[in-house]
């Protein structure tokens, strides 16, 4: 199942939301992935902790993390969830790595993770307009818009 369609179909978004920090940011993401049985309540420590020791290593394009960990801790089965924030909150404190798009990932194994959601994820920021209009998105259909978008770009191309 592509990510897009994971997250419409599971509900598996929440949108111009307000964080605290960034640690408040990651937990809206992980508790998405805990409601459906993603992930274990621990994976949300073990992301932040991840964070304290190498620093914001999920920020894969500015305003845009993609948080996630091992699936040896705490990931369940593979899923995806897509926070937005009313205003960027700063990974660590580092202002470079502020954002406000956030797409928090599990997966089974190293493998599902490298091979399938990495592209996907690639598609889906790469894809001209997709971004701006997941940020923009204040309900589903909107995001449904903006993920056609990105099927749209996909079939343009194949």
């Amino acid at each position: 199942m592509r990510v897009e369609d994971f997250i419409l179909i599971n509900n598996a978004f929440s949108l111009h939301q307000k964080a605290t920090d960034w640690k408040n940011a990651i937990k809206r993401g992980t508790d998405i992935l805990e409601r459906l049985d993603c992930v274990k309540a621990c994976y949300c420590q073990s992301i932040i902790d991840s964070v304290e020791t190498l620093g914001p290593y999920f920020v894969i394009i500015p305003g845009v993390a993609m948080p996630h960990n091992r699936p040896q801790s705490g990931a369940k089965k593979t899923g995806c969830s897509l926070v937005t924030l009313s205003a960027p909150v700063a990974i660590k404190d580092d202002p470079e790595a502020a954002v406000d798009v956030l797409l928090t990932l599990s997966a089974r194994d190293k493998k599902e993770m490298t091979e399938s959601l990495i592209v996907q994820i690639i598609e889906l920021f790469d894809t001209p307009d997709a971004l701006s209009a997941i940020r923009n998105a204040r309900t589903k259909e909107d995001l449904q818009q903006a993920f056609a978008l990105v099927k749209e770009w996909r079939r343009a191309l194949f």
